[in-house]
């Protein structure tokens, strides 16, 4: 084996290669094998030019040679997982590895793809080596959950094609869409609702909260924007009796506030967005939500406003709102 990889006239790193090698053919039994992929779990570590070439060159001989590509690490991983960042995959795939392995948290190769900014390329090569699009991990998530969050819309995209299911959900009780709106990716958010027809615009995770509730929650205006023109509900409540208000109020999002509150009044059924049941609980959950900010951050530099300013911007859109007439 090392015979013929060193005759390789294409390999620029002969002596490093050689020793990898070296490491490789020397032991005797299958558990100091693991030896290649420890070397190869450095090499995706550190990124070096020197090491991808060289561990490219090692894994065209070993998929030459018949080398146990499935073979695990302690924490379950195989050469495929750890692989995923280099072009070792296309050899892996081509020398029939396994790609339904799991590591120790239940990823395969597709959910550490889908999760470290890989290629929408990589995802189409592992789903037509047979890749379960819609396996999911020891929290439940699928690698469309894991997309959704990292925001990558060709890789989101890629999975769609493929028949990601879109409303499933995972141990939490959250769609991708969950994820796409927590992370404020509007785009990711638009394509996962017209890939249903605009369906999961209710569905609630364990806290029973909408994607409407995570944007606002995290200050994420124009996702707020997409879920509002799409038809979220902007009165829907938790299980704290909270609307997407309450959420954007007690993060201290003003531009959400806003939104929410004028939209409350003028959102495609007018008046008939606020009626007085909830109307009287914001006025009394926002006040709680301003009175509790401002414990927080008295005296405070906060997003480059102290407290003072931010309270003066809060209570100046409440009271435009013609809403609510709030004291702090």
């Amino acid at each position: 084996v090392q015979a013929k990889l060193m005759a390789s006239p294409t390999d620029p790193y002969p002596e490093v290669t050689g020793q990898l090698l070296s490491a490789y053919t020397n032991q005797k039994t299958r558990e100091a094998r693991l030896t290649d992929l420890l070397y190869h779990k450095i090499c995706i570590k550190l990124q070096s030019k020197v090491f991808l070439i060289s561990f490219s060159s090692v894994f065209r001989v070993l998929v030459a040679e018949n080398a146990d590509l499935d073979v695990r690490l302690s924490d379950f991983s195989s050469a495929l997982h750890l692989g995923v960042q280099s072009d070792v995959v296309v050899q892996l795939v081509q020398g029939k590895a396994a790609t339904e392995v799991k590591d120790r948290q239940g990823r395969t190769a597709l959910h550490l793809a889908a999760h470290s900014g890989g290629k929408s390329s990589l995802i189409d090569l592992l789903l037509s080596a047979n890749s379960n699009v819609n396996v999911s991990d020891n929290e439940k998530k699928t690698a469309l959950h894991l997309a959704a969050m990292d925001g990558d819309k060709h890789v989101v995209a890629s999975l769609l094609s493929h028949k990601a299911k879109v409303l499933v959900r995972d141990m939490d009780g959250s769609t991708p869409l969950h994820y796409a709106a927590a992370g404020g990716h509007a785009s990711i958010v638009s394509i996962l609702l017209r890939s249903v027809n605009n369906r999961g615009l209710e569905d609630r995770n364990a806290w029973r909260k909408t994607s409407l509730h995570v944007a606002a929650e995290k200050g994420h205006d124009g996702v707020v924007v997409v879920l509002l023109e799409t038809g979220a509900k902007v009165n829907a409540t938790d299980q704290s009796k909270d609307t997407p208000l309450h959420c954007a109020a007690r993060g201290g999002h003003p531009s959400v506030v806003e939104r929410l509150l004028n939209w409350g009044q003028t959102g495609p059924k007018g008046q008939q967005n606020m009626n007085p049941e909830v109307e009287r609980h914001s006025q009394i959950s926002t006040k709680r939500a301003l009175k509790k900010k401002r414990r927080q951050c008295d005296g405070q530099e906060l997003a480059g406003q102290t407290w003072a300013v931010q309270s003066v911007n809060f209570i100046a859109i409440l009271r435009c709102s013609r809403i609510f007439s709030v004291r702090v």
